[in-house]
């Protein structure tokens, strides 16, 4: 196996990149089109207080990094000058920063002059023959030669100057680290947790102009958040189209379907106030959405009523007990202390921590 195709998710990716750069080392971000490389990079330049740089090699020149030709008036001879884009060794830290963390992306899609220019920057830390300021690090990304997005093959000289990394998600990290995390719709989360192979599905052979990947469901997400209280998501024709703009037409008609079932669910209303006989959904779309629901509203006032109304959940679907109480101490890990929930935590080890043996 060759070890570059090990993947790496976003859950580890900070600190591999990290503890490259640490190293002195240039790691290189492979992955599809709208996995969240950039946003990757940028929670790395957060954590180490770096002035993140942007550089979108696909749409720059040669003479971008290594200088732009200059007569110097007093020898008569041509020199280079750099572009300020990149920091060199006399300039001084950006304000607040520590230092500069540039990313080179779309490198993949760089003409081959222009990764030719990268050489020197990247293993030299030369730009022509000015040094790059010591506080700089540097990061490459790309698409993969797979999806047969816009890529040029890379020269082995060019290769061999990075560490390789391949970018996977999965749906429990994109909820972990970024649904939660930024409040992302719970009709989002609900749809995706029913249809988890739609969080990233990128096909090189369709010819929809765009597809379902964590990028466009944060475009759905932020459409749905911008609509007024007063208007219901699907209820203007242009929903549904804007949707399908985001993520295509198949996944927002499947996303459409979804939402229809999700009527079909109790109210967090209804569940606090007869937690007891609040009708129980039996269809898989609908358990989704009210497991979401229920996490996603969960709190000190209302955790009683809501692990009542989860331990009627038939025991053929089990992992929806599991799965809503999980989340609900992922979103609120304060409840973990609340004796209703611990209580339930207890009698339900086994099925918690999938142990027979506990």
């Amino acid at each position: 196996m060759n070890i570059t195709n090990i993947p790496l998710t976003p859950k580890h990716a900070p600190a591999a990149i990290i503890d490259n750069l640490n190293a002195g080392l240039v790691p290189f971000i492979k992955g599809s089109p709208g996995i969240g490389k950039s946003d990757i990079v940028r929670q790395v330049a957060k954590k180490l207080n770096l002035k993140m740089i942007d550089i979108r090699l696909a749409q720059s020149d040669p003479t971008d990094l290594s200088g732009f030709p200059v007569r110097n008036a007093t020898t008569g001879r041509m020199e280079y000058a750099p572009l300020s884009t990149i920091p060199l060794e006399e300039d001084p830290l950006p304000v607040g920063y520590d230092g500069w963390l540039i990313i080179f992306d779309e490198i993949t899609s760089a003409p081959p002059s222009v990764q030719a220019a990268a050489y020197k920057v990247i293993l030299d830390r030369l730009v022509n023959q000015t040094p790059l300021h010591v506080k700089v690090r540097m990061v490459a990304a790309g698409n993969l030669e797979s999806d047969r997005a816009v890529v040029v093959k890379m020269s082995t000289a060019l290769k061999s100057r990075f560490i390789h990394f391949t970018l996977e998600t999965n749906l429990a990290e994109w909820l972990d680290y970024f649904a939660y995390p930024t409040q992302v719709h719970s009709d989002v989360i609900s749809f995706l947790r029913f249809k988890p192979n739609l969080l990233h599905n990128f096909d090189p052979d369709s010819a929809e102009d765009t597809f379902p990947c964590p990028r466009t469901w944060d475009f759905v997400n932020r459409f749905i958040k911008s609509l007024p209280d007063d208007t219901p998501l699907l209820s203007k024709p242009h929903h549904l189209i804007s949707i399908a703009g985001a993520v295509g037409q198949g996944a927002a008609l499947e996303f459409k379907t979804a939402l229809n079932q999700f009527h079909y669910c109790p109210s967090i209303e209804e569940v606090i106030a007869t937690p007891e006989t609040a009708k129980m959904p039996d269809e898989l779309s609908q358990l989704y959405a009210t497991s979401t629901m229920l996490s996603n509203y969960a709190d000190d006032t209302n955790i009683e009523p809501i692990i009542t109304y989860i331990d009627r959940i038939p025991r053929d679907r089990v992992e929806f007990q599991v799965n809503t109480v999980k989340d609900i101490i992922k979103r609120n890990p304060a409840l973990e202390m609340n004796p209703k929930l611990a209580n339930w935590m207890i009698n339900n080890a086994r099925k918690l921590y999938g142990n027979e043996d506990l």
